[in-house]
């Protein structure tokens, strides 16, 4: 809330005025000063921060006692920020590593508790999680299997108001894709010059491109491929009169590379 509320016993049978007296970070705020038994005061519209407080009551005889400085923070407001910083996992990347790094920072003008990362796995079931009470929390989620993963912070502070992040999406994939020749069959002999090449991939993630490696040179390469059971294939035109080997590499999205026999 934006207001401070102080109420105050006096036993002093001469009273000649009470003060309540106000401060802000840097200096006096409020002074108020009543010359009646008022015992309460109501402190309002008051922007976050850190405050202090005191009372002073004075005799007719000049004679003063004033209360101990009590402190107060006015935080009306959720933490300010909360953001992925370098070196976390960008949202929709596909990793070749059983590891994801997530570094979050978070602020709050009236104190930031903690700041709070969640990981969770394909099915949204949370996995793990890391809490930390100052800003950054840099975590590194280890041992995973291979599989897509989603995570997100959330900042709390001392009122426990709370600010979250987005939710980032990588993919774990550790395996290279798996090829499978079709045709030319091994150890073919024929008088043509031209074949259409093709092969099987199997990949649970994405095949971004795969090469015809032609008595080891790359000659072709195909970027779009189907890696879910059907053939795909690369036709060459240019076949000299000779014996003659080949093979398809693929590669997949986190840069794992199969290669198929020859």
């Amino acid at each position: 809330r934006s207001n401070i509320y102080v109420n105050v016993t006096v036993t002093e049978t001469n009273e000649a005025n009470i003060t309540f007296l106000l401060y802000n970070s840097t200096s006096q705020y409020n002074s108020t000063t009543f010359s009646t038994a008022v015992r309460t005061i109501n402190w309002t519209g008051l922007a976050d921060g850190t405050y202090k407080f005191n009372v002073s009551v004075r005799d007719y005889a000049n004679s003063v006692n004033t209360t101990s400085t009590r402190t107060v923070t006015v935080d009306t407001l959720a933490p300010s920020s909360i953001e992925y910083v370098t070196p976390s996992e960008t949202t929709g990347s596909n990793v070749s590593r059983t590891y994801l790094l997530v570094n979050v920072t978070a602020a709050d003008t009236g104190g930031l508790a903690n700041i709070t990362i969640r990981l969770y796995n394909s099915t949204h079931a949370q996995i793990n999680t890391s809490t930390t009470t100052s800003s950054p929390n840099y975590v590194n989620f280890s041992g995973l299997s291979n599989g897509i993963y989603y995570f997100n912070a959330t900042a709390t502070d001392y009122l426990n108001q709370q600010n979250s992040s987005s939710t980032r999406t990588v993919t774990v994939d550790t395996l290279a894709p798996s090829i499978t020749l079709i045709s030319p069959a091994d150890a073919t002999s024929a008088t043509t010059s031209a074949y259409n090449f093709t092969f099987n991939v199997s990949e649970t993630n994405f095949v971004s491109s795969c090469n015809l490696v032609m008595d080891g040179a790359y000659i072709h390469a195909l970027s779009s491929i189907n890696f879910t059971g059907g053939t795909n294939g690369m036709y060459n035109s240019s076949l000299s009169v000779a014996t003659h080997t080949w093979s398809v590499n693929c590669t997949d999205a986190s840069g794992n590379v199969g290669n198929s026999s020859s």
